[in-house]
């Protein structure tokens, strides 16, 4: 009697998992959208002459439409293409969906917040039954069951960096796997096109150099890539030798608020005005961030789309409205110019640590009261919307025009 032999345990067992265009996916996972229409997902305000595309569904693919192409021009040449904003709410719950079903696999699951996740499937029960194969076709269907997603990719190797790099050659939706043995041999064939996480400049520079390949790395000393690439050299120099390196922490958002105006308009008590409800807005997101600024940037866009900016500090960092007006309207003084008429002017900041409850221990009733008004008007927008709540700049402005 012939008894099958169970599968050859590995040491190190690595299985990465890449959610591709996870912000598009969302939507038609929670039947917002229907899966064969085309639409695309933006992070920034629809009305900026900047915005650009984030993530694209697949049927927008089959038209030709790719990440970072502008909104205006799917706006001119797709007109039936939907326009939608990113929920971070359905992320964060596909996310803890897709944490929740792997820990069913293994203990030791890592997630980023863009749908990759890192498995150590080394010496578990699944590892031990059942092949790579069916190991990581199990996986991706029965994922793909418990979040609705269509688009999931694999890669499983004995190497993480190995494993990252199959999971994106992977994508959308296939799995790929290096046999036991290979990984050197698969090294040498990886492009610096496919290596994750090395920055587009850092591209240019090994593409200059004539560095197509990875293993083309290893003539090269830790030193000699310092020198050439700066800091990203000391991960190339781990990456050619097929050592992982985890990507830097993500980069906090901007705060940036833009005011469109609608008109030619060259009157400077108008465009004061529009900078108020400008700074009425930037400060709204503020709140809602909990968050103070130590630096406030104010940028004039022309008609000719000539533009100018110019920052200021905050020492100690501030929240107050008064404070960032004033300032802002510093600014304005110093950089308008009449020379064309304003397309837009815009505010953008990098929020900070939010506020103690120690920082107001010595406040006046005044400044308690106005803090107090400040708060109820935030949670009222939020429940309902930011236009609820009016700025009365422009009533005043009119009667002091009448007076």
């Amino acid at each position: 009697m012939n008894i099958p032999s169970p599968p050859l345990l590995h040491d190190t067992l690595y299985a990465a998992i890449a959610c591709h265009q996870l912000g598009a996916q969302v939507f038609t996972a929670f039947e917002i959208v229907e899966p064969a229409e085309p639409f695309v997902v933006i992070r920034q305000d629809p009305s900026r002459h900047t915005c650009l595309v984030w993530n694209v569904s697949s049927g927008a693919r089959t038209l030709g439409i790719y990440a970072g192409m502008s909104i205006l021009m799917i706006q001119k040449k797709w007109p039936h293409v939907k326009i939608m904003t990113r929920r971070k709410d359905l992320e964060e719950e596909t996310m803890n969906t897709i944490r929740e079903h792997l820990f069913t696999y293994t203990p030791s699951v890592h997630i980023d917040p863009l749908g990759r996740a890192l498995l150590d499937l080394a010496h578990t029960p699944t590892s031990r039954t059942q092949t790579p194969v069916n190991l990581i076709s199990q996986i991706q269907k029965s994922l793909c069951q418990a979040t609705r997603l269509t688009e999931v990719a694999i890669g499983l190797s004995s190497s993480i960096l190995i494993a990252h790099i199959l999971a994106q050659s992977a994508r959308p939706s296939r799995t790929m796997i290096c046999p036991l043995g290979h990984e050197d041999a698969f090294l040498t064939s990886v492009t610096c096109d496919q290596v994750p996480h090395i920055s587009p400049t850092c591209r240019a520079i090994l593409s200059q150099l004539g560095i197509l390949h990875l293993h083309q790395l290893r003539t090269l000393s830790r030193n000699a890539l310092i020198r050439r690439c700066g800091p990203e050299g000391e991960k190339l120099y781990a990456l050619c030798r097929g050592v992982f390196v985890p990507p830097s922490p993500h980069k906090q958002e901007c705060i940036t608020v833009e005011s469109m105006v609608s008109k030619d308009n060259n009157d400077t008590c108008a465009l004061r005005i529009l900078l108020k409800l400008t700074v009425d807005k930037f400060c709204h997101q503020i709140r809602i961030h909990k968050s103070l600024i130590s630096r406030l940037t104010l940028c004039i866009v022309y008609a000719d789309m000539h533009r100018t900016q110019r920052s200021c500090k905050f020492t100690p960092a501030t929240s107050d409205c008064a404070t960032i007006e004033h300032r802002a309207h510093m600014l304005f003084t110093t950089l308008y110019t009449r020379r064309v008429s304003l397309r837009s002017l815009y505010l953008q900041s990098l929020p900070e640590t939010g506020e103690s409850m120690q920082q107001n221990l010595f406040d006046s009733a005044h400044t308690h009261k106005v803090n107090q008004v400040a708060t109820s008007v935030t949670k009222a927008r939020e429940v309902f919307d930011f236009d609820c709540i009016k700025s009365g700049v422009h009533i005043v402005a009119r009667q002091r025009d009448h007076q």
